[in-house]
């Protein structure tokens, strides 16, 4: 006979102590059960619900307490009037020589949550620009940073948009008509006025796709361009980096001559760690720019720390206060 559990009783695995399920009756009519680690027992243990309700509670304090004991230590250090003192000190452990630059990206970083500036950062290749950022924007929340390469604005777009109609109303591609199967009718009128049916959804369903668009929020976003943007990037979000509205649209034409359009809501903290030549000009007056260091001090401390960082990797993940 199968087991079934009552309220007050959970059956569960002799071997790993999950919970059970009926998997199969033998050839005497013995019931096997089957946990989800894939063990079978005829004899599962039988434990009472309120054992179970007891660990839960003892296992929501102790997350309750290590929350406080966090905020014991993040309360004080976010009043610490040297809290930035301390954080550039966290990153110098792993870039070297470049406090200037580090700063700089910390600050610009910030500034996406309040008034969002732009940074450039020039110099030669090697010289730790990229490396310095994403080192220096790992304090920051991973879905506030995007990292961009070498993208396209449709790239972005598709990456970050969502598709709104009117009055930024979302649209979820899910909830397309569907045409009805003749096969599912027996009666060839109902079957025909289902199909009347969705031939109307359907106008109305691309006339709201036609008038769509991608919605890409901007607002405390730090965009990190790894590489020089291609032009077509770059033409896209310069009157977003010059503040020139809080919603820019922008249109462009797919391979299939197909009419796309992006809007762009929010101003965004950007960060170049590659600049070609042909946009200094049109950076000048959008960006501030910083150069990191290459003298010998700072290629022997970076070498250094490439070399502890191989030998010893645990010592710069439990210190750190990321």
């Amino acid at each position: 006979m199968t087991e079934t559990p009552n309220a007050t009783v959970s059956l569960t695995c002799d071997t790993c102590g999950k919970t059970v399920k009926p998997a199969y009756q033998d050839d005497a009519q013995t019931q096997w059960y089957k946990c989800e680690n894939g063990h079978t027992t005829a004899r599962p243990k039988r434990k009472q619900l309120d054992e179970i309700e007891a660990f839960q509670t003892k296992f929501c304090e102790a997350i309750f307490q290590a929350d406080q004991q966090r905020l014991q230590i993040l309360g004080p250090l976010s009043l610490d009037p040297r809290i930035e003192e301390r954080l550039i000190t966290d990153i110098d452990r792993t870039v070297k020589n470049d406090n200037h630059v580090t700063a700089a990206v910390f600050h610009i970083a910030l500034s996406a949550y309040l008034e969002p500036g732009n940074l450039a950062l020039k110099g030669a290749s090697g010289a730790g620009k990229s490396y310095g950022t994403t080192e220096t924007l790992s304090f920051f929340q991973k879905e506030d940073v995007w990292l961009i390469g070498s993208q396209s604005p449709k790239v972005i777009t598709h990456e970050h948009g969502e598709l709104m109609a009117g009055n930024d109303e979302p649209i979820n591609l899910d909830e397309a008509p569907v045409k009805p199967d003749k096969r599912d009718y027996d009666d060839p009128a109902d079957f025909s006025d289902a199909l009347e049916t969705y031939k109307a959804q359907r106008r109305a369903w691309d006339e709201k796709l036609k008038n769509s668009y991608h919605l890409i929020r901007l607002s405390g976003k730090i965009l990190v361009f790894l590489e020089p943007p291609s032009r077509e990037t770059f033409n896209m979000l310069k009157c977003t980096l010059s503040h020139d509205s809080e919603r820019i649209t922008h249109k462009f034409v797919d391979d299939k001559g197909r009419v796309h359009v992006a809007v762009l809501e929010g101003w965004p903290a950007a960060i170049f760690c590659s600049v070609d030549k042909e946009y200094m000009e049109e950076f000048a007056t959008r960006v501030f720019t910083v150069t990191p260091n290459t003298d010998r001090n700072k290629i022997i401390a970076a070498n250094e720390v490439s070399n502890l960082k191989k030998s010893y990797p645990w010592t710069y993940e439990k210190d750190t206060r990321r």
